[in-house]
C-alpha cells in the first residue's frame, strides 16, 4: 500500500473497498501561517499498522502568500462498509501563535469528516462513496445517480432511413398493412405494440427480395 501527500487539489472519488483520495487541509486565522507549529497525518489501517502520510503539515509563508491562510495534502486511504481505515492526527509540535490553528479532514467526495483546532485528534473513518453507471442522458439506461461513467450505455439502434412515409397500428389480430415508396430511405412508425406479444412482419413487393429492413423499438 502506497501513500503519499503533495501540495495540490484535484477531485476524485472511489467506491467502498477501494483506496481512495482524502485531504488535509491547515488554516491560519492570520494569514501569516502557523509559526513553527506542525503535526502529523496518520492512517491506520484494518491490520493495525500505521502509516503516516502527511508529516509535518502546517501553513508557511507570510500575509503576502496564500499559503500563509491556507495549505493542503492530498493522501489516500482505503473506505469499507466494516474496515476502513481509521485517519488521525499525532505529533503535534508547538508554535509561537496556536490559538490562529485550525484544520480539517475532508473524505473522497468532498465532506469534512473531521476538524479542530491545535491540539485536536480527528480520528475518522475513511470515506468515499460513489456510484457507477451510465452517464450519458441520451442513453436508454442513463442513471441520474452515477458519478462514474462505467461505459455500460445502451443506446438505442438508429433507423437507417431518414424520411417518414407511412404510419400503422400493431393489430390484436389479423394483418395491417403499411406501404412504402422508397424502402431504401423512408421509414414507417408502427404503434401500439403489446409487451409480450409475438408479431409476424412480411416483406413483400418489388425490390423486398434482395433488401432488407430494419426494426427498431423507441
Amino acid at each position: 500500500m502506497i501513500l503519499f501527500s503533495m501540495n495540490a487539489f484535484s477531485q476524485a472519488t472511489y467506491i467502498f473497498g477501494d483506496t481512495c483520495l482524502h485531504a488535509f487541509t491547515a488554516y491560519d486565522s492570520y494569514g501569516n501561517g502557523w509559526n513553527g507549529a506542525s503535526v502529523d497525518v496518520t492512517v491506520t489501517d484494518a491490520t493495525g499498522y500505521t502509516y503516516t502520510v502527511v508529516a509535518g503539515a502546517a501553513c508557511t509563508g507570510t500575509l503576502a502568500t496564500p499559503t500563509g491562510t491556507v495549505q493542503g495534502w492530498y493522501f489516500y486511504a482505503a473506505a469499507g462498509l466494516m474496515n476502513a481505515d481509521v485517519i488521525d492526527l499525532t505529533n503535534w509540535v508547538s508554535g509561537s501563535h496556536n490559538s490562529e490553528i485550525s484544520w480539517d479532514i475532508t473524505d473522497g467526495n468532498g465532506s469534512i469528516i473531521a476538524s479542530g483546532v491545535y491540539g485536536g485528534f480527528g480520528p475518522a473513518a475513511a470515506n468515499c462513496i460513489i456510484y457507477y453507471g451510465c452517464m450519458d442522458p441520451t442513453a436508454s439506461n442513463y442513471n441520474s445517480l452515477a458519478t462514474i461513467d462505467d461505459g455500460s450505455c445502451i443506446y438505442p439502434p438508429a433507423c437507417c432511413n431518414t424520411w417518414q412515409y407511412g404510419a400503422g397500428t400493431a393489430p390484436l389480430s389479423g394483418t395491417n398493412t403499411i406501404s412504402t415508396c422508397h424502402y431504401l430511405d423512408e421509414y414507417s412508425p408502427i404503434s401500439g405494440c403489446v409487451a409480450g406479444q409475438l408479431y409476424t412482419l412480411e416483406v413483400s413487393g418489388a425490390g423486398a427480395n434482395p433488401g432488407w429492413i430494419v426494426v427498431t423499438e423507441g
